[in-house]
């Protein structure tokens, strides 16, 4: 019920404006928190961290932000977004095995169903929805950004169609893990995997790779090393053979035969949206400038609003590097637990980690700050299952 209220409600309102947006931006924490903060058992020591971060938040918007009540919210949103999706994954790893089947399963119908979704308006008429074609494009008609035709649409809260590419990868996990044991799997894969390449999403593009790696690194040496040449043949194959198709995700020129947008790899939207947020962190890297006013920054230095890709640059700019400091830590510890994962080469909860590791990768190009966005849930509900799963369970061979 929890994943469909944070993944599927706010699909289904997207199809009805905007004004949703604020909603979700209280029910999402508020919900979460209030539902899970009763399975929370911490470290007294957990607590001095957390009430030093308050601390330092207070400090912060009372001497250095404008706008302290817009910032005052963010802190409160995001905190129980982060208490509760604690609170989650404590709650799913009570009964671990069955709960974790339940998670990967509700997930696997709401991608599915998120596009029955998105077909369904279409039918009615709805002006946000779209029927999509289904087929790759040439890569001409991507120089400035998806047709509407294309997958990519659906769950338009406060992550537009970032939504659809991280469902897909997540979905991916969930197929691996329902049907490890069953060909089954090899029906959805090409599925999923397919209908992610449709949202034309280059983050989706770079976590699916980085899910093959993991894949791979899972096996014995003598197979990943035979594994890891053939994807790196089959990477120079399609650079070679298909290098208008790399340039629908890509959009610049990195100097082939073909020319399809002209741009070089600095005029980049992303590479510029870097540089942008660079100057911000130089301007500001103990305190950062405030959530309200990394917006006012943006306006004013460059005439635009802030954007939410590249959320995980996006912590240091909006709360300075001892702030944004707190954030890393607990990143890294999961990647850190990941990486001793693959190194066990166990299988239990493999697809935990998988999931959490693509969900990481895609946030680092997409938002991973914004508390009504779907995707900051999700990820960090992963990153705490991944903390959370017991060094003793980890020895235990699926």
């Amino acid at each position: 019920m929890t994943l469909f209220i944070v993944m599927y409600l706010p699909v289904f309102a997207s199809y009805f404006g905007d004004y949703h947006i604020f909603v979700f931006q209280f029910i999402f924490p508020v919900y979460l928190f209030f539902m899970f903060i009763q399975y929370i058992k911490i470290k007294y020591s957990y607590v001095l961290i957390l009430l030093s971060y308050l601390v330092l938040t207070f400090f912060a918007m009372l001497f250095f932000y404008d706008n302290k009540v817009v910032d005052i919210f963010h802190v409160a949103s995001y905190l129980m977004i982060l208490i509760g999706s604690y609170g989650f994954a404590i709650f799913i790893l009570r009964n671990d095995s069955f709960n974790i089947k339940i998670m990967f399963r509700t997930i696997l119908v709401i991608f599915f169903l998120s596009l029955f979704t998105e077909y369904f308006f279409a039918y009615l008429g709805f002006n946000n929805a779209h029927y999509w074609d289904f087929h790759i494009y040439d890569a001409l008609v991507y120089m400035h950004g998806n047709p509407e035709s294309t997958l990519n649409t659906f769950g338009n809260i406060g992550s537009g169609k970032g939504v659809t590419p991280a469902y897909a990868l997540l979905s991916i996990a969930s197929a691996s893990y329902l049907y490890s044991k069953n060909k089954v799997r090899y029906f959805f894969f090409p599925i999923i995997g397919y209908l992610g390449l449709l949202t034309y999403s280059r983050a989706y593009l770079v976590s699916l790779f980085v899910y093959a790696l993991f894949e791979i690194l899972q096996t014995d040496f003598k197979k990943s090393f035979k594994y890891l040449l053939a994807l790196f043949l089959l990477f120079i194959y399609i650079i070679y053979y298909y290098y208008d198709f790399i340039n629908i995700f890509v959009r610049i020129d990195f100097g082939g035969s073909e020319s399809i947008s002209g741009r070089d790899v600095n005029e980049s939207a992303r590479m510029q949206l870097l540089m942008m947020q660079i100057q911000a962190i130089s301007d500001k890297f103990i305190f950062g400038h405030g959530w309200s006013g990394m917006h006012q920054y943006f306006l004013d230095e460059f005439g635009r609003s802030s954007s939410g890709e590249l959320g995980m640059v996006s912590f240091l700019s909006e709360q300075g590097i001892i702030r944004a400091s707190y954030i890393y830590i607990i990143i890294l510890a999961s990647l850190y637990k990941t990486l001793q994962f693959i190194r066990s080469k166990n299988s239990l909860f493999k697809e935990v980690y998988a999931a959490g590791l693509l969900i990481l990768t895609f946030n680092f190009f997409w938002g991973a700050t914004s508390v009504s966005n779907t995707r900051t849930v999700i990820m960090w509900l992963l990153i705490f299952l991944v903390l959370n799963i017991k060094k003793n369970k980890d020895l235990t061979v699926r």
